[in-house]
């Protein structure tokens, strides 16, 4: 089912908010963080991180925030951005406990339907995932055409 959303662009977060989801690309992540702090609530990171969690503990306090990566797929169509949750999600506090918080999220998406899988390790995870990925990006390259290469289970 597709749905077309609008977001409202804004520089500061108003009050009144349990849980804001920061999804933006893993350089963007350092510019975010002063607005991030200014506001209130729970911050989920929903995307890649391709340093470690210092940055955001020292702008943000690792008290404030969990981390979160969606199994999804799209991509830009001119200033159009079209992509979908795939069903899951995975879900983790940096340090690996289980919280409140944690809980908390996980029950709002299995809400909406999606499985959530909570790694022990959810640094880790992305490494991997990472990893993984690298090696399918080379795959594809390899072939010449994404299209053909996800057409052919032999190239996975």
């Amino acid at each position: 089912m597709a749905r077309v959303y609008r977001p409202r662009l804004a520089e500061r977060i108003d009050p009144g908010y349990d849980l804001i989801l920061a999804s933006v690309r893993h350089y963007q992540v350092g510019g975010l963080l002063p607005v991030l702090a200014a506001a209130e609530g729970d911050v989920l990171f929903f995307n890649n991180l391709w340093t470690t969690f210092a940055p955001i503990d020292g702008g943000l306090g690792r008290g404030r925030y969990l981390w979160g990566f969606p199994v999804a797929g799209g991509g830009w169509d001119g200033d159009r951005l079209e992509a979908a949750l795939l069903g899951e999600v995975q879900l983790g506090e940096v340090d690996g406990r289980p919280t409140d918080r944690l809980s908390r999220v996980g029950a709002l998406f299995q809400g909406c339907g999606l499985k959530v899988n909570v790694p022990a390790d959810i640094g880790g995870w992305l490494w991997v995932h990472f990893a993984i990925e690298a090696g399918v990006i080379g795959s594809a390259i390899a072939v010449g055409d994404v299209e053909e290469f996800l057409d052919d289970l032999g190239h996975l």
